[in-house]
């Protein structure tokens, strides 16, 4: 089977794991990413699907969805596409292997030192896979990922650093690193 070579258009990613692959549902790990586009650029996906699908009924394209403040889930009126890859690679004879995506910045030249975070602009190159386990469907493995515009990943930790933050005329007379000036509230005062 001729497997067929593909480029996405554009897109925003979202909830990227393209340094290191994410182990939370496979030990072995997957590189993933939702690239976010518009409907006209996800038409041309969704056109890949249907031309290598079999009739299958599964597809990563689907339109993105984002909670309301009650929680429930609401239409963005955008598109979210999903690129997958296996981190480790097992075949049915033993032998096993391990891959990752191969980052690339704007110009094309390989790069291995940034951390892709949400809201990357980037373009995936992929092969369009079919399979017929359930309803049928495609999947769309990514052997590539083109970096247009850079949003750095921080950790929750990295982002408690306000040194490079707009300055402003509030400043803590307290000096210890808990918050407290050292004198103990009494139960019965007041807030």
């Amino acid at each position: 089977m001729d497997i067929k070579k593909f480029k996405s258009p554009v897109g925003i990613a979202a909830y990227p794991w393209l340094n290191q692959p994410d182990t939370r549902y496979d030990a072995d790990g997957v590189y993933q990413v939702n690239l976010i586009l518009d409907k006209k650029d996800a038409q041309k996906l969704q056109d890949v699907v249907k031309e290598v699908g079999n009739g299958g009924r599964r597809s990563p394209v689907g339109p993105e969805y984002i909670k309301d403040e009650n929680g429930d889930k609401k239409k963005t009126g955008k598109y979210s596409v999903r690129f997958k890859l296996k981190a480790k690679v097992k075949t049915k004879k033993g032998d096993s292997w391990e891959q990752a995506p191969i980052l690339y910045d704007a110009e094309g030249t390989r790069v291995t030192d940034v951390k892709i975070g949400g809201g990357s602009k980037i373009q995936v190159s992929y092969e369009a896979i079919p399979y017929d386990q359930g309803e049928g469907g495609v999947t769309f493995r990514m052997k590539g990922v083109r970096i247009l515009d850079l949003v750095e990943y921080q950790s929750s930790g990295e982002m408690d650093d306000w040194s490079n933050e707009p300055k402003g005329s509030f400043v803590s007379s307290r000096n210890d690193s808990n918050g407290s000036d050292g004198e103990e509230l009494e139960d019965d005062e007041d807030f």
